[in-house]
């Protein structure tokens, strides 16, 4: 039982680790596509990462749902 609650705790742990990153990540992409829409200065914290984020930010629309291939088509 004490390894089975030392497993929940350490995924426990993680998935909010990782909550707190993507949050973070999102944030900040956020934050860059504010600016480049109101045409202001990149925020100096941004502007080392800011190619990798706006790169980022071209696969983050809302695109591509309702989109099927052939092999995807639900059948009906």
């Amino acid at each position: 039982m004490l390894r089975r609650e030392a497993r929940l705790r350490r995924e426990y742990l993680y998935r909010k680790a990782r909550e707190e990153a993507q949050r973070s990540a999102q944030e900040r992409k956020e934050r860059l596509r504010r600016a480049l829409e109101e045409n202001r200065l990149i925020p100096t914290e941004l502007r080392r990462e800011a190619l990798a984020l706006q790169g980022s930010l071209e696969f983050d629309d809302a695109g591509g749902e309702g989109n099927y291939t052939r092999c995807d088509q639900p059948r009906g």
